[in-house]
């Protein structure tokens, strides 16, 4: 009679040991690719978010108007920007796709939101029926949260038309600067990136920058020679 064999203890042991050591490996694989798709995830949000609110502060900042929202209480000159190293003031139309009609007056400011800071956006028509209101009372639109500092910074020209000093108010409300500058601190346990710089040159007489359209404007973006002054060549 020939008798069947079967596994020993010492076997039995060793398998299942064996058969753990292989689970708990897959386990970890399978973990440590769920936290790296969970980490790129975050990360592309993260990036996503400061590209959308660079993209909308770029095209409100640009486009900013002419228009005055308010006067000045002393001299009654006309204010058409304000800005400080925490906000600013100025009219511009609302992107069409939000569906708001007409030019508005717009204020982005970097607000106190618990230990950090959120750069919001408020808006109200230009219109007589609104001017009493205060545009502080609106709801905001928070375009980024979790900063840690920051501020604007702005340019003009000077007496010689050349580029002025970067100032963190800007005190000539009766025309706009030439270039906004926004710089932010992100915290970085909010966000997996960081806040690329942002240089934005506003509209002049529908020019970029305009009297620096040509030649190197202040960021070192050349936008090719200058044109001739004086006539040209004779």
């Amino acid at each position: 009679m020939i008798r069947a064999r079967g596994f020993t203890l010492v076997e039995l042991v060793a398998a299942l040991t064996l058969f753990a050591l292989l689970t708990a490996i897959a386990f970890g694989i399978m973990g440590s690719a769920t936290r790296a798709a969970a980490s790129g995830e975050r990360l592309a949000d993260s990036v996503e978010r400061v590209r959308v609110a660079q993209e909308f502060l770029r095209r409100q900042i640009a486009l900013a108007l002419p228009l005055a929202f308010a006067s000045d209480p002393t001299s009654g000159a006309p204010v058409i920007f304000e800005g400080d190293s925490r906000e600013l003031r100025f009219v511009a139309q609302m992107p069409g796709h939000l569906g708001e009609g007409g030019p508005r007056r717009q204020l982005i400011r970097l607000e106190q939101d618990g230990r950090e800071m959120a750069l919001v956006f408020r808006h109200l028509p230009l219109h007589p029926a609104e001017e009493d209101s205060r545009i502080e009372d609106t709801e905001p639109v928070v375009l980024l949260a979790g900063i840690r500092d920051g501020g604007f910074r702005y340019r003009g020209l000077d007496g010689a038309a050349e580029p002025g000093e970067w100032r963190d108010r800007w005190e000539e409300s009766a025309q706009p600067p030439v270039w906004v500058e926004l710089q932010l601190e992100l915290d970085p346990e909010v966000h997996r990136t960081i806040w690329p710089p942002l240089l934005i040159a506003l509209q002049i007489d529908g020019v970029p920058g305009g009297a620096f359209l040509f030649g190197p404007a202040p960021g070192g973006v050349d936008f090719g020679p200058r044109p001739p002054t004086g006539g040209g060549e004779r």
